[in-house]
This record gives structure tokens, C-alpha cells and sequence, in this order.
């Protein structure tokens, strides 16, 4: 296997590793510090367990907020009912006002928080 591919797949020389792999790996460690840490947990805790299972934080940039769900349906239900409260409530508990907007964007969101209930 080591044969077809080509040299820029090799991160370490005992596994092959594709390079959008890699830099989704270096983007993550830049930006995921402690700050995206403390959203997530903070996302966690303002929204419901419906909610939760179907939504994952992406990140925060520039004060918005990036959050992954997994339907155009859960995309309306969030914009339309509280998307202000929420980013209300995440201010509160962030103790500082990072959050001015929240970006919605449909994508598979973690197989194992879906389906367990």
C-alpha cells in the first residue's frame, strides 16, 4: 500500500495519515484552547438534551459562535425560539460578553449521541 501512495500522506513513517487529516488535527489544537473548551461545556448546560444530542460546537471565531446540527429542522427550532436567549445565557455564564451571533450550519453530527435515549 505504502508503494501507491504518494509522500505527502506520510505523517509519521509508520501509518499513513491523509492531509486533510492532519490539518483538521493542527486547526483543532490551534483553535480549540480553553476558551472553545469552556463554550462547549457551557453549550451543554444552556441548551436541552434534545438539543444536545443533536448539535455539536464547531468553534468560536471573531464572537460568533459555529454550531453544527444535524437538520435544517433543528437549525429553524434553534433561530427561531431563543437564539437570543441562548446567546444571552452563555454571556452570563462565559462572565464576559463573547458571543454575539450564532452560526447554524446541517452536517452528520456524532453517531452515538444520537440514537441513545
Amino acid at each position: 500500500m505504502r508503494e501507491t501512495l504518494p509522500e505527502r500522506y506520510f505523517y509519521n513513517k509508520k501509518e499513513a495519515v491523509r492531509i486533510d487529516t492532519l490539518l483538521k488535527n493542527i486547526i483543532s489544537r490551534k483553535n480549540g484552547g480553553r476558551k472553545n473548551n469552556k463554550i462547549n461545556e457551557i453549550w451543554q448546560t444552556v441548551v436541552n438534551e434534545d438539543v444536545q444530542r443533536c448539535t455539536r460546537v464547531m468553534g468560536l471565531r471573531e464572537g460568533i459562535l459555529y454550531v453544527q446540527a444535524e437538520s435544517a429542522a433543528v437549525i429553524h427550532y434553534l433561530t427561531s425560539f431563543g437564539k437570543s436567549d441562548t446567546i444571552k445565557k452563555i454571556n452570563v455564564l462565559m462572565e464576559k460578553e463573547y458571543i454575539t451571533d450564532i452560526r447554524f450550519k446541517t452536517g452528520m453530527v456524532d453517531e452515538r449521541k444520537r440514537y441513545t435515549r
